[in-house]
């Protein structure tokens, strides 16, 4: 951590790194009970301006694998309050497969044994508590997709017990047997090509309260 004052400007400038990209997660402050050894982790960040206000930042990580990016404005201030950051810009996500960090931030499940690679960016901002997504555009999981959403995190204080997600999507394809892995799961393994003959594993997402409008160009049934 490394930081200069011009005048009444600072600039901070913090670089850190991890073996474990789950625990470096966890030093940064993330609330993630992800699982260890799935890649390691490093964070680049610098930031300039005003302590008291917004400041420009540009944050680019390497987490499990996947290649993360910010650029915008970002307010540091709540920190110290214990509270997140506000945040505005654009973010990007990219990833051959996106599976390892997914596992690292506890948002799929350990045995999870699917691949998918990622390559998607857009613009984000902290609303209320909650992060906003707009003009989400690329790929995931082999369709294109784009939308908007917005995720907030649980809130007891709020009595907000669970996240809740909610926005609207548009995707190339999707199949009754992705939706079908979120909520039962597959096991690990040789299965039969017909989804609804695999056996049942632990579920793949424990999914937050979720209301989201999709727009499917193919929905395919028999995968």
């Amino acid at each position: 951590l490394e930081a200069a004052r011009e005048g009444e400007a600072l600039t901070i400038r913090l670089s850190a790194d991890h073996p474990d990209a789950a625990q470096l997660l966890r030093q940064l402050g993330a609330e993630t009970r992800g699982v260890p050894d799935k890649g390691s982790g490093r964070l680049d960040a610098l930031w300039r301006g005003r302590l008291d206000g917004p400041m420009s930042a540009n944050v680019n990580a390497r987490l499990a694998g996947a290649a993360l990016g910010f650029d915008g404005a970002m307010e540091l201030a709540p920190l110290v309050q214990g509270r997140a950051p506000w945040l505005r810009g654009r973010a990007s996500l990219e990833a051959a497969d996106a599976t390892p960090l997914l596992q690292a931030l506890d948002l799929v499940s350990p045995n999870l044994a699917a691949k998918g690679s990622v390559d998607v960016e857009a613009d984000v901002e902290t609303v209320d508590g909650a992060l906003a997504v707009a003009d989400l555009r690329g790929w995931a999981f082999a369709s294109r997709v784009a939308g908007q959403a917005r995720w907030r995190p649980p809130a007891p204080e709020a009595d907000i017990r669970r996240p809740r997600l909610a926005g609207a999507l548009t995707l190339d394809r999707l199949s009754l047997a992705d939706i079908a892995a979120l909520a039962f799961g597959f096991e690990p393994g040789a299965q039969p090509a017909q989804w609804s003959q695999r056996g049942f594993g632990p579920a793949l997402l424990d999914a937050p309260d979720t209301a989201l409008d999709l727009t499917v160009a193919r929905f395919e049934l028999d995968r």
